[in-house]
């Protein structure tokens, strides 16, 4: 069973994913809105893959995955992003 934690700003998209990734077997450890929330997270539980939005507003969290990486370095990032942005990719 796979460990997750979801990270997004859109707290009703982060909870439906959630759930939905709940249904289908997944472990959902944590739902947050809050990169720091995450960071927490990580650094405390076991964690298989970290899905979050890389941007949240007008911030770009790309600057600060080494954050989840320190606190987790075996735990996989999947960065979900719903703008077509070159320089992001």
């Amino acid at each position: 069973m796979m460990r997750i934690v979801l990270c997004d700003h859109h707290v009703v998209f982060a909870e439906s994913l959630g759930h939905l990734l709940a249904e289908r077997g997944a472990d959902v450890i944590a739902v947050t809105n809050q990169l720091d929330d995450a960071r927490i997270v990580l650094e405390n539980k076991v964690v298989d893959i970290c899905l979050l939005d890389v941007v949240f507003g007008e911030e770009n969290l790309v600057d600060r995955l080494g954050e989840l990486r320190d606190a987790s370095p075996a735990t996989d990032l999947v960065l979900l992003c719903g703008q077509v942005d070159q320089a992001l990719v």
